[in-house]
């Protein structure tokens, strides 16, 4: 059945209950008010006659006799003064409770086989503080108002039938006007559904709407952007993982058939340029197969207390070389003389080593790298304007005590979200180091942001392994920051170049990979 149609029962069915319940109510609300103004009606004709009967047991020289002849003109003769007197149904009991007369009138061996007991009550008859007889009148007397207790009835039942109609209706068209406007959405979603199946991800729908619909129309549109972009990095990946392999296999197969034909000799700087292509190979697959463990949270971490500035240092002297070649000086900025963490340290060097070699290969001649340390308590929701405005703070020179006056950021980090961010659950104001990586290369473009830390990701495309490296660099630092539960992020600096921030806390999360052979 379609919702539709599901709709439509639906309020009909609410429609239909809603008055049948409105109509009992009403049918008993009805009932009960003529119930009591019977009772009262009764009440009243019973007081007037037992007041009648009184005066005329008094008069008559306090005997019975006669009694039925002088209650006919009351029941019969007199109508037009009250015409309810005429359908009473009574009985006259003496003091023995024995039936003397009865109206309409009939003898007393008929009475006396009815049980008045049970048929209706029996109000006594008091004359000077005596009992002198009872009159019994039953539960239930015509008062002249059953017609009109009818006639409501059934106006009652007429307008709830008309009501019915109407209801029905309106709720019918009101529904199918909401129905349609409810599933015409949903229609385009199961129609789009259809559409990705047939892995046509590209296709987005518009929202018309801010209630639940719209939001399940946007989490469409987001899903089939997220299998979009899937997609697209798939379809990268095997293209970049077959053209990484096929420069080194191409070097590999030249060298080998040289060889074999007796092009060059089978020598040792003939056979060195393939050993450092199956070098690189296996760094490829290694990198690899580290991404894809980080990836799928299975990355085992040998969980250490770790000087953080002294691993710096290490890495700066690592770089020295290279950045003297490249006329590009390396500046380190930390004024703690010791910062310990628990970190995996092996991992941590990784981390700043693809961000340092990253910043070199981007920096023109003459530049500066700037790689800083930070304390830093990190609350749950951060963002990275607020991490680069700090870092900046510190790279143009100012001193601590001018950025708690100026800033009112001595020595917290300030973040909130944003789409340039990864990272895992931490706890509100958590405990840890900010590391940066700055340089004054040309930044990166504001669509390239996002995509930064992506598998075989190369801002500037016409870079291959020898000058951009194998694109995955970047891709395992942000995994290894998720792994040991921190967070990276990626920011254009106001004046020139980029920079390269991320969150440790003081210790990893329970939930983390640990090497058990730590």
């Amino acid at each position: 059945m379609r919702l539709r149609t599901k709709l439509l029962l639906g309020s009909f069915l609410i429609i239909l209950t809603l008055s049948g319940v409105y109509l009992t109510l009403s049918m008993i609300a009805t009932n009960t008010i003529f119930d009591r103004y019977e009772n009262m009606v009764q009440k009243q004709m019973a007081d007037q006659i037992q007041n009648s009967l009184a005066e005329y047991y008094l008069n008559n020289g306090e005997s019975w006799r006669g009694v039925d002849q002088y209650m006919l003109p009351l029941m019969s003769q007199h109508p037009q003064r009250d015409r309810r007197f005429m359908r009473i149904t009574m009985v006259l009991l003496d003091e023995h409770r024995v039936p003397i007369a009865a109206w309409p009138r009939g003898t007393e061996e008929h009475w006396q086989d009815i049980d008045l007991q049970e048929k209706g009550t029996i109000t006594p008859i008091v004359v000077e503080e005596r009992e002198v007889g009872g009159l019994w009148m039953p539960y239930r007397n015509p008062t002249g108002i059953e017609g009109i207790r009818a006639r409501v009835s059934s106006s009652l039942v007429d307008t709830f039938l008309v009501s019915i109609l109407i209801s029905s209706i309106t709720a019918i068209v009101v529904t199918y006007l909401l129905a349609r406007r409810l599933t015409k959405p949903l229609l385009q979603l199961a129609l789009a559904a259809q559409e990705i199946k047939k892995r046509r991800f590209d296709l987005r729908l518009p929202v018309s709407s801010q209630d639940e619909v719209g939001t399940v129309t946007k989490a469409f549109n987001e899903m089939s952007e997220a299998l979009q972009r899937g997609e697209q990095v798939r379809t990268n990946l095997v293209a970049d993982v077959a053209h990484e392999l096929r420069t080194p296999l191409t070097v590999i197969q030249g060298q080998l058939e040289s060889i074999q034909q007796g092009v060059l000799p089978a020598a040792v700087e003939t056979v060195l340029p393939i050993h450092d292509e199956v070098i690189r190979l296996n760094r490829l697959v290694d990198e690899l197969r580290q991404l894809t463990l980080a990836e799928a949270g299975k990355l085992p971490l040998r969980l250490l207390p770790t000087d953080v500035k002294a691993l710096l240092q290490r890495v700066v002297e690592i770089f020295s070389i290279e950045s003297e070649l490249r006329h590009i000086q390396l500046k380190m900025n930390c004024t703690e003389e010791t910062i310990f963490i628990t970190v995996d340290p092996d991992r941590l060097t990784q981390i700043i080593v693809n961000i340092v070699g990253n910043a070199l290969n981007y920096s023109p001649q003459g530049g500066t790298v700037h790689i800083g340390l930070l304390k830093a308590s990190l609350p749950e929701e951060t963002d990275g304007d607020s991490v680069i405005s700090f870092i900046n703070m510190h790279l143009n020179g100012e001193a601590e005590v001018e950025l708690a006056q100026n800033y009112q950021l001595p020595e917290t980090v300030t973040m909130r979200k944003t789409s340039s961010l990864s990272s895992k659950n931490i706890p509100t104001e958590t405990e840890g180091i900010v590391v940066y990586v700055a340089d004054e290369g040309p930044g990166i473009a504001p669509e390239h942001l996002p995509h930064v830390f992506e598998r075989f990701f190369r801002c500037d495309p016409s870079r291959g392994r020898e000058t951009g490296g194998s694109g995955l660099g970047l891709a395992i630092a942000r995994e290894y920051v998720l792994a040991h539960g921190g967070r990276i992020v990626a920011v254009n600096r106001r004046e020139k170049g980029s920079c390269f921030a991320f969150f440790l806390p003081q210790k990893p999360p329970e939930s983390v990979n640990r090497d058990e052979r730590s």
